[in-house]
């Protein structure tokens, strides 16, 4: 039969298994039922579609590629120049870069904010418009270093929508969203591919029982 999905935030899926089971032993014989976070979901799709081939760069492999960045682009830099060498600015930048991609904004989105920034000129203006022009130079360097070598795993979701609104994977499928109190960008995009070709999308609200 069709996938049936159970989609829960990452830190859920084994008490949300283990509620499964304990609620019906014959869940476990379901193969087709599955409770998965966002990231599961989204590689399901992409092994699915043999869109995985490249490997999924970790969290140390993108520190490394991130403090390659940050020494070929230092020169360059406007404000952070001084910080770069610094102990932790690596991971201050992964987290901004991490939020970035959640948002679904690119390099791109940087220098388009920069140039409004500049364009306005107006008061402070000028230091954030010089931030963005770091953060943007590091994002871009950072994404040479692993285009066609390896694949971000903050891009996963968006990869996995298109797939997903493609046809094939998730089609005809059953899902239930439950426990999340919000949802990002790229998680909205997810949905939204859900919702176009899923048979059936349910949601648990989070509802103060107050």
């Amino acid at each position: 039969g069709a996938p049936l999905y159970f989609l829960v935030p990452e830190q859920a899926t084994f008490q949300m298994e283990r509620a499964l089971l304990e609620h019906d032993e014959r869940v476990g014989a379901i193969t087709r039922a599955r409770v998965v976070s966002f990231k599961r979901l989204a590689h399901l799709a992409l092994d699915h579609a043999g869109a995985a081939g490249r490997s999924f760069i970790g969290e140390l492999g993108r520190l490394l590629a991130l403090q390659a960045a940050v020494r070929r682009e230092r020169e360059h830099l406007m404000v952070y120049g001084s910080a770069a060498g610094t102990e932790g600015f690596a991971e201050r930048i992964a987290g901004t870069i991490r939020e970035l991609k959640a948002h679904r904004q690119d390099a791109d989105a940087l220098e388009k904010a920069r140039k409004r920034l500049e364009q306005e000129s107006g008061a402070g203006g000028d230091l954030l418009a010089a931030k963005l022009h770091d953060v943007e130079r590091i994002y871009r360097r950072y994404e040479a270093l692993i285009r066609g070598r390896y694949q971000d795993n903050e891009d996963a979701l968006g990869a996995a929508a298109r797939i997903i609104q493609s046809g094939g994977f998730a089609a005809g499928a059953k899902v239930w969203v439950d426990g999340f109190a919000g949802f990002t960008p790229q998680e909205y995009a997810l949905l939204g591919a859900l919702l176009e070709r899923a048979e059936q999308v349910t949601f648990a609200a989070c509802i103060d029982p107050d």
